[in-house]
């Protein structure tokens, strides 16, 4: 009599379920979108964002009320393989029921593109919004960060960690501006992946190429 492994029997099918891991194995960081575009003349976006790994398993941020340059600073576990698409779109809270929902933009990553799920590391990207099949107009850019969780991979491996990156940090951050002077209280100086300096106020959660300037 001949055996097999069945699909419930199969150590495969406890690592991978729709084709995707079982477990979460992705750690995505909506950090925050710069120059977002005013669609109203005499107000401003509630941006959220909203990430979706192949048009599923969706998360969404909190809404930051009144600003074009929002910052959300928060994470969430998915499921992905190096072939899975990263969505992540831009609405506007106060225009979502209508029938272009208050689309502010998207981005699309293949996920193998940025992450090697073999090794434990932080990837910070920047990148510009793009519009939908709509062609409605978007401008603006959306920082995130994307790393494997800690433990294993895709495929149930032990992740390495990476050797550290070469050059000036991403996540390099300051109590002072770029010119030496003291930021207010709740203000952060930080740097993208292009190495351009921007200010975070954690007072109302919103970014800034300007410095605030307070004085020493």
């Amino acid at each position: 009599m001949s055996a097999f492994l069945n699909e419930s029997t199969s150590p495969r099918s406890s690592q991978f379920f729709d084709g995707l891991p079982a477990s979460p194995n992705l750690r995505l960081t909506i950090i925050a979108a710069d120059g977002l575009y005013k669609r109203d003349l005499f107000s401003f976006p509630n941006p959220f964002a909203v990430a979706t790994i192949g048009g599923e398993q969706t998360k969404c941020t909190t809404v930051i009320k009144r600003t074009l340059n929002p910052y959300w600073n928060e994470s969430f576990d998915l499921r992905a393989t190096e072939e899975s698409i990263l969505a992540v779109q831009i609405f506007d809270q106060k225009k979502f029921k209508k029938d272009d929902q208050g689309f502010l933009g998207v981005i699309n990553i293949r996920v193998g593109n940025v992450i090697d799920f073999s090794y434990s590391q932080t990837q910070r990207l920047t990148r510009p919004l793009k519009r939908s099949t709509d062609n409605v107009r978007v401008d603006g850019e959306l920082v995130i960060e994307m790393s494997p969780i800690e433990g294993t991979d895709a495929g149930g491996k032990s992740l390495r960690k990476a050797e550290p990156l070469l050059g000036r940090s991403t996540n390099d951050s300051s109590s002072e501006d770029k010119d030496g002077n003291r930021l207010p209280a709740g203000w952060e100086k930080r740097e993208d992946n292009l190495g351009r300096t921007f200010y975070v106020d954690h007072n109302t959660r919103r970014t800034t190429w300007e410095s605030p300037r307070s004085p020493r």
